[in-house]
């Protein structure tokens, strides 16, 4: 059974459809209160890249710059890659980290006093 909206009647309700051919099975959906899905965005991006589960810095397959500058060791080569920030949040937001193997500072580019 597939969720949809029905509209019949000038009401909206959710019910849940068969979409095999010749089957009308359709059932009205008892529990509204409990949501179908919640996506759950939280801010914080430099403390997920802070203790990554793998070496960041060492991965391939993202994208290096030799034009920032860490503020921390001052080192040329980082990697970045887009970070979501918040909820409804429509800013492009990178997160820089140091390729350094002693550094590995990492920094938003919305952060003033580094990059």
């Amino acid at each position: 059974l597939y969720p949809t909206e029905s509209r019949e009647s000038g009401t909206r309700q959710l019910i849940h459809l068969c979409r095999r051919q010749n089957c009308s099975n359709r059932e009205v959906a008892a529990q509204l209160d409990v949501p179908v899905y919640k996506n759950v965005l939280r801010r914080g991006a430099v403390a997920a890249v802070a203790a990554p589960e793998y070496d960041v810095a060492a991965d391939p397959r993202l994208p290096r710059s030799y034009e920032m500058c860490c503020g921390e060791c001052g080192s040329r080569e980082v990697v970045y890659f887009q970070n979501a920030v918040g909820v409804n949040d429509d800013r492009l937001v990178l997160t820089f980290v140091c390729t350094n193997e002693e550094c590995k500072h990492a920094w938003l580019s919305t952060d003033a006093t580094s990059g």
